[in-house]
């Protein structure tokens, strides 16, 4: 893993931490929905 990830990866993990857990979910939520919606929209193009 690249290094600049590895400190995203940190960053995020410390970001999480600070979230209550209703603000968790919802991000949680919303990053599952991005990647669901990722693949069908690269289906549709073809």
């Amino acid at each position: 893993m690249p290094e600049h990830f590895v400190r995203i990866k940190g960053w995020m993990d410390g970001w999480m931490e600070n979230l209550s857990d209703r603000e968790k979910k919802t991000f949680i939520k919303l990053l599952t929905k991005l990647r669901s919606g990722i693949p069908t929209s690269q289906k549709r193009k073809k």
